[in-house]
């Protein structure tokens, strides 16, 4: 358990690392080992999801995204990554739903949740000024 837990770590370092030098796919092969290990683990699920997002792997995202509102729905977590797979994906729509249910988790960041709202908001009315 406790060798675990230190490749766990390792892992997770090792993909940060990855992230750091621009190799989101190797950085993706660390988390997934990761998971392999604890796949209960939100933290690494939330790592995973930011990185497949970044390597525009949005099924990858919204896969994890789903899997840690499975695992605690009382999170603003996954409904954070979630929202962020929409704004990259440019569903402003649906990107404000998922940071207003994120805003009202009682573990919410709610000053991030509010201004990506506000973001998202912003920039639904220029697409829609856009499209006139």
């Amino acid at each position: 358990m406790g060798q675990d837990k230190h490749l766990l770590s390792n892992l997770r370092q090792n993909a940060r690392e990855a992230v750091k030098d621009g190799r989101h796919t190797e950085a993706f092969i660390h988390l997934s080992h990761a998971i392999k290990l604890d796949g209960d683990n939100v933290e690494v699920l939330s790592e995973r999801a930011r990185v497949s997002t970044d390597n525009l792997q949005y099924s990858f995202a919204i896969e994890d995204a789903e899997q840690i509102l499975q695992l605690r729905p009382e999170s603003w977590l996954g409904h954070v990554r979630l929202a962020e797979v929409y704004v990259a994906t440019v569903n402003l729509d649906l990107a404000i739903a998922s940071y207003q249910a994120a805003f009202q988790c009682l573990d919410a960041d709610k000053v991030h949740c509010k201004a990506m709202m506000d973001k998202c908001k912003k920039d639904l009315v220029l697409d829609q000024r856009v499209d006139m």
